[in-house]
């Protein structure tokens, strides 16, 4: 989504209009192949409704406001530590080997950012380089507590 917050089209009316296709979408196949869910499903269905809303108008302010390739690595380094740490607290539960290379993976680009700026010395300031550093640790710590 990206290329289309950046494209020659009202990011925001054009994200509208997607989400929209998909919950009509959506909505009629659930209407017709899944069964009512049961109160407590549901209250758990609408929580996950707004953390999904806050993600995505999340993501738009920051394309809005920062390049694609500033944005992108952060964001593709910060989801599974933030998924994992929140399912850490929240469900109290820990990582096992696999779940901690997972993480590891998907943290790759900012580690691979990292290694651009320190050792081929691409231009990065130091916001930039200070949040690569800060999710690389994270990446580490997460992967040690596991």
């Amino acid at each position: 989504f990206g290329a289309l917050q950046k494209g020659c089209h009202d990011p925001w009316l054009s994200r509208g209009a997607n989400y929209g296709w998909l919950f009509i979408i959506s909505a009629l196949v659930t209407l017709f192949l899944v069964s009512l869910p049961t109160l407590q499903v549901a209250w758990l269905l609408a929580g996950a409704l707004v953390i999904h809303f806050g993600y995505k108008v999340t993501m738009a302010l920051s394309y809005e406001r920062a390049a694609y390739t500033v944005v992108y690595p952060i964001v593709r380094g910060t989801g599974p530590l933030v998924t994992v740490l929140a399912a850490s607290v929240m469900l109290a539960t820990r990582s096992n080997k696999v779940g901690g290379a997972a993480v590891l993976r998907e943290t790759s680009t900012v580690f691979a950012a990292l290694i651009a700026w320190l050792i081929l010395g691409e231009h990065v300031g130091k916001r930039r380089a200070a949040l690569m550093a800060l999710v690389a640790l994270g990446a580490v710590i997460v992967e040690m507590g596991g």
